[in-house]
């Protein structure tokens, strides 16, 4: 009945949460930090691991604001253990995101040797400016993969974002 009576004060903003951390996310750290000119060689490069609601958000996100001045395409690889299914879902919901972005989706675990080597391949590429953030939907592997990526790639090689629900994913650690 909160809408029955004209005269009741009822002023409601809707929000969705995991486009509010995509928007947070990316004004704090923006994909395209180190810049480029128009005739600079940078390629910017996310790489999303685990891609439910939040891993979507910040893909979709990115593509919407990082244009680089050299007119690039941004780059994007997903990671999950479901890429594939994953995918199909993505591109029934934005069927020509391809138009805009070159994206690969890489089925398998973040902590696995192969997928290891695919992501110190992109941070070591010495043209592409690469940017990771972990979006599953447990906070304490979240940490884990990151902890084990930067092992991997170096502390100094690639910005590692992590998504944290609750301040127990650190104490479970």
């Amino acid at each position: 009945h909160v809408f029955a009576n004209p005269a009741d004060r009822f002023n409601a903003h809707v929000f969705n949460v995991p486009e509010s951390i995509a928007r947070f996310l990316l004004e704090d750290h923006p994909l395209d930090r180190d810049g480029t000119t128009a005739e600079g060689p940078r390629v910017f490069h996310l790489v999303c691991v685990g891609f439910g609601r939040a891993g979507e958000a910040v893909v979709v996100r990115a593509a919407n604001v990082c244009h680089p001045a050299n007119g690039r395409r941004l780059r994007v690889t997903v990671i999950d253990l479901q890429a594939a299914r994953k995918e199909k879902v993505f591109y029934g919901r934005y069927p020509g995101f391809a138009a805009v972005c070159d994206v690969e989706f890489v089925q398998g675990d973040a902590a696995d040797e192969g997928i290891l080597r695919r992501i110190r391949e992109i941070a070591g590429s010495p043209d592409t400016v690469a940017t990771l953030v972990v979006t599953m939907n447990d906070d304490s592997r979240n940490l884990l993969y990151a902890l084990q990526i930067r092992e991997s790639v170096g502390p100094d090689r690639l910005p590692i974002c992590v998504r944290m629900v609750d301040v127990t994913g650190l104490t479970s650690l």
